[in-house]
């Protein structure tokens, strides 16, 4: 029989997995670094039919790991390796000679001091993210290693952790992925493509006393070396197609290795399976290879010619637009069918990316309830490691398959959305999964990040002003009707009306959260922007517990709380608050609003970033604040989920910005 609670009964789900180490396995874990590992295998379906390649090829994405990188698995390894051989104590000061945040964000957790040494050519926003995590950073064109052994001698206590061959070997013992590329594919590997770095040859080399016979293929932009040779051009030219194609949104080095496993594939036969690990994330190259500026000025290719959408200036809808957000739609499609709640565990072998959507982490907060002693349990659900980076993955999957259940959405039909940015960026993920075409419009205020990813993915973008009002014809949502006007063979899903936005959360976040937490949860808190994320968990979860608090996150100067406030004041949080009651809005399941300033949420962020290691999003920092806030009335043994619903990739010229958060007054972290 079901367990029950308030005599309702929630789904028991039982894991097939046979990797008994796992933690990262959809119930509540200890912090961040939990969060690492289980990457499901992707199988790649457009690009190796371009290029000829018969086999199956299946790729790894590690940037779907906590901190963004492959190196996640073996950073807090190392740490805990020097930890246990006494040479790392409390107090000491780690040197790091890397350009990703695994270290940064391992430290941050075991609070122990960094410097990273860099050198001058890596992105910049690397740098941004990893002073926002604490590290000192240092940018050289000396020899990194020469600098960092300087550092090593000049500080009191600092050390550069051991990366020998023997030291990998030591630290790689635990490590599980080559167990899970093995589970996933039942033990039927023909070849292995990775990069060429210390730890992939350990992996490479555990995977071979897996499986003796596998071929290993390593892969470098080194022209010195004996592996596989792939130029900048080619690697960076492959990671674009690998997210405008595939919607897979990774690195440099990713595009390294699939490019060389290309060249590998093609001696492999149909039904024989080819698995290239993606060791990074687009998130380190946004002003690289994901910026058409400086592909153009490497040379690495033409300057492209975008087809700039400019709505027609003559319509009818100059008076009125004929759209009102707060009623229920009329339109049938909008109301999508009953389905059953799919299981809360990941599948670790999926078709396409969008097989990954869902099933995040949900973690305990260990350091910031503390300091403001809260007794109740805090959690928060890492919805920024969605493939596409946000919550919004969720409902822009779940609208897209109710528009083509219903009917209304072709293969040639063109997908329209106005949206403060991450239901635009899930929308365009999934248009280029399964080819639609996708034009997204929103305010001038949201983050150039948001316009860059929605490019790299194909999507065509409209910038409105912000002063427009929402029922102006100049507003992105009078745009958005205008252009649905104009285009014949348009859908225009309308997140604010469509039932299936809440649906989305009811069916995934919600049943996961009950999964994670074994159905006991007291409190949910999340932000308001549609409200299809709160009142879809909250509709769940209260199933289940009937006395469970539900809490919407709205900041002041919107009119979600109270459709009637006239009060004129702004907010710079994206993807909650709006200028009016969203139809898809249950008051009913919310408990209490609470209101939210800029400042606290944001300074919020940053904790989160700097105490707990959470890549977070602004929003997440709102949500957090009102939660501890509310929390503050709890007893030891209560429980809270907070919902965390981006991450900081789309806010790297904002609040993670030092001098951005200067300009305004507000605190950032020492």
């Amino acid at each position: 029989m079901a367990p029950t609670i308030n005599n309702k009964s929630y789904n028991v789900w039982t894991s097939i997995d046979q990797i008994t180490n796992i933690k990262n396995n959809g119930k509540i874990l200890d912090n961040v670094l939990d969060a690492v590992g289980n990457t499901p295998l992707v199988r790649l379906n457009k690009i190796p039919l371009d290029s000829g390649v018969e086999c199956n090829i299946y790729v790894k994405p590690e940037f779907l790991n906590a901190g963004g990188c492959l190196r996640d698995r073996i950073a807090i390894k190392l740490i805990e390796h020097a930890e246990k051989n006494g040479v790392l104590k409390k107090g000491m000061t780690i040197i790091e000679v890397f350009d990703n945040l695994a270290m940064p964000v391992a430290a941050s957790v075991k609070q122990y001091k960094l410097i990273v040494c860099m050198s001058e050519n890596v992105p910049v926003e690397v740098e941004v993210i990893a002073k926002a995590l604490g590290a000192q950073v240092v940018r050289t064109n000396s020899n990194l290693q020469t600098v960092a052994a300087k550092l090593e001698k000049e500080i009191v206590g600092g050390i550069i952790l051991d990366e020998s061959v023997e030291a990998i070997h030591d630290v790689i013992f635990e490590e599980t992925l080559e167990k899970e590329i093995i589970n996933s594919l039942k033990g039927k590997i023909e070849m292995l493509v990775l990069d060429d770095s210390p730890f992939s040859h350990g992996i490479a080399k555990k995977m071979k006393q897996e499986l003796p016979n596998v071929e290993i293929v390593h892969v470098t932009n080194d022209k010195t070396s004996k592996h596989i040779k792939v130029s900048d051009k080619d690697s960076c030219n492959m990671a674009r197609r690998l997210t405008k194609e595939e919607g897979l949104l990774c690195g440099k080095v990713s595009g390294q290795n699939v490019f060389g496993a290309l060249m590998c594939g093609k001696k492999l036969k149909k039904h024989q399976n080819l698995v290239v690990i993606l060791p990074d994330s687009l998130c380190d190259y946004m002003t690289h290879f994901v910026d058409d500026d400086w592909m153009v000025e490497h040379e690495f290719m033409e300057k492209p010619v975008y087809n700039q959408i400019v709505p027609n200036p003559e319509h009818p809808f100059k008076d009125d637009i004929n759209y009102d957000p707060s009623l229920q739609p009329s339109e049938l499609w909008k109301y999508p069918k009953e389905k059953t709640a799919p299981n809360p565990l990941k599948d670790t072998l999926i078709d396409n990316i969008l097989g990954a959507i869902g099933h995040t982490p949900l973690v305990r907060l260990n350091k910031i309830p503390q300091s403001m002693g809260i007794e109740a349990e805090i959690l928060v659900k890492l919805e920024y490691l969605n493939p596409g980076g946000s919550i919004k993955d969720r409902p822009a999957l779940r609208m897209i398959e109710s528009a083509k259940e219903a009917g209304i959405l072709k293969h040639t039909t063109t997908i329209i959305e106005s949206t403060a940015g991450n239901t635009g960026l899930g929308l365009a993920l999934v248009g280029c999964v399964q080819n639609y075409k996708t034009i997204i419009v929103m305010p001038e205020k949201m983050s150039k990040e948001k316009e860059v990813v929605l490019k790299a993915l194909g999507a065509e973008t409209v910038r409105t002003p912000n002063s427009a009002a929402f029922n102006s014809c100049d507003s992105h949502f009078g745009v958005s009707i205008r252009l649905h006007w104009e285009i014949e063979d348009s859908v225009l899903l309308d997140q604010f009306t469509n039932k299936a936005n809440p649906q989305a959360h009811y069916l995934t976040t919600g049943e996961e959260i009950l999964y994670a937490c074994d159905g006991r949860v007291d409190m949910v808190v999340a932000g308001a922007g549609t409200s299809g994320t709160i009142c879809g968990i909250g509709k769940r979860v209260k199933e289940v517990n009937k006395g469970c608090k539900i809490i919407a996150v709205d900041p002041y100067g919107s009119k979600i709380t109270n459709p009637n406030d006239d009060t004129d004041r702004k907010y710079e949080l994206e993807g909650i608050g709006n200028g009016f009651r969203p139809s898809v809005i249950e008051p009913e399941i919310i408990d209490k609003f609470f209101k939210v300033e800029d400042k606290p949420s944001f300074e919020m962020a940053l904790r989160l970033i700097r105490e707990e290691g959470i890549l977070c999003g602004g929003t997440s920092g709102a949500n957090l604040y009102a939660a501890l806030e509310e929390a503050k009335t709890l007893k030891k043994g209560d429980r809270v989920v907070v919902i965390l619903p981006d991450g900081v990739r789309n806010y790297l010229t904002k609040f993670v910005s030092q001098d951005w958060m200067k300009e305004r007054d507000y605190s950032y972290p020492k």
